[in-house]
């Protein structure tokens, strides 16, 4: 059924394309066989070199509901928003171009934007080819969610996130502002904010409905310096450029930026490289913590704080290259060593350790598994191998804070006797745990405004 005013279509789907080839005609496809028919589907080739243009044209001369628009590579954010100036439809959603959705994705989503909804969504199924998944999410019930609370929740990402995809938006939410087209990661997350800031309601329907694929091309699962500083970028420019975000989650989101800094200042204490990039890391950690709520932080959190404000960057960097080489060397001396850890953290500590003269053995993991025996060029062991040499040996823990009691447990049952937890990862970020921890407060406050708890003379909550 059309549209009663000017033969418009009732959705907009936009659809980025940018060297998709090997799955853009099984996203394509899965539009077209949406069981919600009055839809338009744009195209955006952003540039395409790999014969990706031709497959939209091929589509659109097939079915008048795909249109199609060829500009240059201007990165994803920019192809949603010339997706948004040829939109039509009274309501917008957007799907990747290497993602598939089930046939009645659509129906569902319309039929959910009734009332005062003004964002419906459902839940993804991650796809994964050569990748481990992303997240877990815990499920609700149909819910309607008032979109401050809304919001929160997106940010924590426990039970849905910021993605645009899997979402259906009214059109009214949007302008062009909305689209931060200068921001090349986190532009999900800038935009998603900003429409649920200007949101009533939002409907949350827990089917599996959107089927995000993961490969090793995937920009989102590259996680390196580069993507990290370019979502500090995006967290900086929601708090810099809006002011109508309630005082918890800005004080979230000034967590998670400091959060995200200390993880990278990690490789200041074995890299002289890029120097210029790290004193200015440091500088927007000083930022951060000088407007961030310390009634939230822990006693570490606080120490590391007022640690952070009173230093300059060379004093800092060369504090704290000295007090984990000294204890770090100390605690080796001459015994074999070990990271028990090989992912992220593990890897940043045999960096540092390595740097300091240290040479390490292996590492430590859980479970081993036949056809990867090594990371980094250091050979993978488990547990079981190690537990006749397990009281000599030295072994370092290059894990994060959340895990490090059940660890240091395991190790002792085992007969280990020389566990040690440098300084760089204990006090080097403020850790998973610590970032759990405020978003458990998010939420919380979040409920607090319900007035049941008192309000503090500064307009806080406690």
């Amino acid at each position: 059924m059309k549209s009663a005013k000017n033969d418009y279509p009732i959705i907009s789907i936009i659809v980025p394309v940018y060297n998709a080839s090997y799955y853009l005609c099984d996203c394509l496809d899965s539009i077209a066989a949406q069981t919600f028919n009055d839809f338009e589907c744009i195209l955006i080739d952003d540039g395409s070199t790999d014969g990706s243009g031709a497959i939209c044209d091929r589509y659109a001369k097939l079915d008048d509901r795909f249109k199609v628009v060829h500009q240059s590579n201007r990165g994803a954010h920019a192809a949603r928003l010339a997706g948004y100036r040829h939109s039509k439809g009274f309501f917008i959603g957007f799907v990747d171009s290497d993602d598939w959705i089930e046939p009645d994705m659509y129906e569902k989503l319309v039929s959910a934007m009734h009332d005062d909804v003004d964002i419906s969504m459902v839940c993804f199924v991650q796809e994964c080819q050569g990748s481990p998944l992303m997240e877990t999410r815990e499920k609700w019930g149909e819910t309607a969610i008032n979109a401050k609370d809304a919001l929160a929740q997106s940010l924590t990402r426990r039970v849905f996130g910021w993605e645009l995809w899997c979402k259906l938006f009214r059109k009214e939410l949007f302008d062009e502002s909305i689209f931060h087209t200068e921001l090349s990661v986190g532009d999900d997350l800038v935009t998603s904010c900003l429409l649920f800031l200007r949101a009533n309601k939002v409907m949350y329907m827990p089917c599996d409905l959107y089927h995000y694929r993961l490969h090793p091309q995937s920009m989102t699962h590259i996680d390196n310096m580069y993507t990290s500083l370019k979502l500090i970028e995006a967290i900086k420019s929601l708090l810099l450029s809006y002011s109508n975000f309630d005082i918890f989650i800005t004080d979230y989101l000034l967590y998670w930026h400091s959060y995200l800094i200390v993880g990278n200042l990690l490789y200041s204490y074995s890299s002289n490289e890029n120097s210029i990039i790290y004193k200015k890391l440091f500088s927007e950690l000083k930022w951060s913590l000088s407007k961030i709520n310390d009634k939230g932080l822990d006693r570490r959190e606080k120490l590391f704080v007022k640690f952070v404000m009173h230093s300059e960057y060379d004093g800092f960097l060369n504090k704290m290259k000295t007090r984990n080489r000294v204890k770090c060397c100390f605690f080796a001396g001459d015994k074999e060593v070990y990271i028990y850890g090989a992912g992220k953290m593990g890897n940043k500590l045999r960096e540092s350790l390595v740097e300091m003269g240290i040479k390490i053995k292996g590492f430590i993991i859980s479970k081993k598994t036949d056809d990867i025996k090594e990371v980094a060029g250091v050979k993978l062991y488990s547990l079981n191998e190690l537990l006749d040499n397990l009281s000599r040996i030295c072994i370092f823990l290059g894990v994060s804070v959340y895990y490090i009691d059940e660890i240091k447990e395991i190790l002792l049952k085992n007969g280990a006797k020389h566990i040690y937890w440098p300084p760089m990862m204990k006090y080097g970020q403020l850790d998973n745990k610590g970032l759990d921890r405020a978003r458990n407060k998010l939420l919380y406050l979040q409920k607090a405004r319900e007035g049941m708890y008192y309000e503090g003379n500064d307009g806080r909550i406690y």
